[in-house]
């Protein structure tokens, strides 16, 4: 049969919009990945003094050459797809041989290397990236020892083993032997982790001149209370640096060169100033100089209490030529201090230990705010996600009923509890018929409590995606008079039936565990679709639903873009 030209014209044409659209797609995805790229290159660094490679199975290190992009060690990549990749740590030396160098495109271009061998680490929106910078090198030899390369945090293969020490730690949480925030389970590994450290930051607004509290703050306010502390505090400090610089000491500075350093001293409980030094620089000698100089000449700080501890301060200032405004000073000058960054480290943990870390581990209270803070869920449905490495919220949630029992304040009607399919292999694993669910209305706590511990033991298989919509469908078929369902969910595992959510028959509050570096987008989804509210640590997004084409939206600092009716992270 012979076809007529106009027929042969609808099929070429069909063909080209398909084309068109297909191209489309592949140029957004690939300038998407490109501003991930940048994005991540550019992080402010967290600067530490050195790391140390630990062998352990939650940590794999991709080592590059000092001051090159090219991976080494690229092999170490293979298999790891089918694992839980919670975070990837950027960490090069600070060590710099030439003033014309230039940090961030070389980390552009280790991680454009990263991504040609490991893509997989790139297409997740809700994984946490840090920059890691290393200052303890007094020459360029020792900078070269360094490790220099990426360092990626992996979720322990759950074993029996594992979930036996789980199990013993949540045990010890409910008793009141360990702390309900727990950093580590008692197996015989090493931590695998050496420049995890609680410190407060505070960091200069170039627009106003003042301090503003910022980085990373992993403490107590008691223990920041009793601190030495500088008389007119961190804006004094600035203020003192700023000044102090001698203006424009040499005139090799280059018009828009920028120049930084990394410096660091002491304070003694008696509010002494001692061992000031220079961690790294690319400025001048002299102007390295000055800056100790003016640190070794401060007054001491009013005395603290923390027990004769002596306090470690990180500084990073970045110097400038541009004749810009300069806080507390109307003098003309050509080098100015443009940003400060000062930071207490108030306690770095350089020791071994035989406890395996949990993954990346910041205070977490994410069950008990949330349930605090919405008191008037009532007749609660329950269904919580019981697989590997949740048991930190399972301990939350435990002990919240525990305490509301004793209360006779209890506000859940039904639990039911999930391991995604017990002990069952991937391709045993039909999305609707999944199992490995447990369900109980019996809400006495030693009951829930073995109930759980039946959830964990028969869990360990298969694959990462979970059957949390299953799930949900399961426990509002065992509680029909249940008014609020919530769904305590891990970010890090999509679950796999999310083409069920049209059969849930009542809105999700979704408390989801493990936002740390951003909430994966498939949940938004999930939400805005079901019409229910999501809720983080310290948000709660109950309007989801209104959120209309092209719109952004901003959580917890980032930004989500919502486009054909899917959310998508923004960089």
């Amino acid at each position: 049969m012979k076809l007529s030209p106009l027929y042969l014209f609808r099929i070429n044409y069909k063909s080209i919009v398909i084309s068109f659209f297909i191209l489309c797609f592949s140029a957004f995805a690939v300038y998407s990945q490109t501003e991930k790229l940048n994005y991540i290159s550019k992080l402010k660094p967290l600067y530490v003094d050195s790391i140390k490679r630990i062998k352990t199975d939650t940590l794999v290190y991709v080592k590059f050459e000092f001051a090159k992009s090219i991976l080494l060690n690229p092999k170490v990549l293979n298999g790891l797809k089918e694992r839980t990749v919670t975070g990837v740590d950027l960490v090069y030396s600070t060590h710099i041989e030439s003033v014309t160098f230039d940090q961030y495109k070389l980390n552009l271009e280790r991680l454009q290397n990263l991504k040609k061998a490991a893509i997989f680490l790139f297409e997740s929106d809700n994984m946490r990236w840090r920059v890691i910078g290393e200052t303890r090198f007094k020459t360029n030899a020792d900078a070269q020892n360094l490790f220099s390369g990426f360092v990626l945090h992996l979720r322990p293969k759950m074993t029996i083993k594992e979930t036996e020490a789980e199990i013993e730690m949540l045990d010890d949480i409910l008793e009141g032997k360990e702390s309900i925030f727990p950093k580590s389970v008692p197996v015989n590994r090493l931590k695998p982790t050496q420049f995890s450290y609680k410190m407060s930051c505070h960091f200069i607004n170039s627009k106003t001149g003042k301090f503003e509290f910022g980085g990373s703050k992993i403490t107590l306010n008691n223990e920041l209370a009793k601190k030495p502390k500088m008389k007119g505090g961190e804006n004094a400090f600035y203020k003192l640096i700023s000044e102090g610089v001698p203006f424009n000491p040499e005139r090799k500075f280059k018009r828009k060169q920028c120049y930084y350093g990394v410096y660091s001293f002491e304070v003694t409980q008696d509010g002494v100033i001692q061992n000031a030094k220079v961690k790294g620089s690319n400025a001048s000698q002299l102007l390295d100089d000055a800056v100790i100089d003016i640190i070794k000449s401060m007054k001491p700080w009013n005395k603290g209490q923390l027990n004769n501890q002596t306090l470690l301060y990180n500084f990073t200032v970045t110097f400038g030529k541009e004749k810009i405004r300069v806080p507390y000073s109307n003098l003309p000058t050509n080098v100015v201090v443009r940003d400060l960054k000062l930071c207490n480290i108030l306690g770095i943990d350089t020791t071994k230990s035989t406890a395996v870390s949990r993954e990346y581990f910041t205070p977490d209270s994410t069950i008990i705010k949330i349930l605090n803070r919405n008191k008037k869920w009532n007749k609660m449905l329950v269904v919580a996600d019981l697989t590997g490495s949740m048991y930190v919220y399972t301990a939350q949630l435990l002990l919240w009923f525990k305490i509301k029992e004793a209360a006779r304040e209890n506000t859940i009607s039904h639990v039911t509890f999930f391991n995604d399919g017990d002990e069952k292999d991937t391709f045993q694993k039909n999305v609707g018929s999944v199992g490995g669910i447990y369900n109980s209305d019996i809400l006495e706590f030693d009951d829930i409590l073995e109930l759980a511990k039946t959830t964990m033991r028969n869990g360990n298989g298969g694959d990462i995606p979970e059957n949390n919509v299953e799930a949900v469908i399961n426990g509002i078929n065992n509680c029909k008079d249940c008014n609020d369902v919530v769904l305590i969910s891990d970010n890090y595992a999509t679950p796999r039936d999310l083409t069920l959510v049209n059969q849930i028959t009542k809105p999700i509050k979704l408390v989801l565990c493990g936002t740390w570096g951003g909430i994966n987008p498939e949940y938004l989804d999930f939400i805005r679709q079901n019409k229910g509210s999501l809720h983080t640590m310290n948000s709660d997004l109950v309007s989801l639903i209104k959120t209309n084409e092209g719109q952004v939206l901003e959580i917890e600092g980032l930004k989500y873009f919502f486009k054909n009716g899917h959310f998508s992270r923004l960089y």
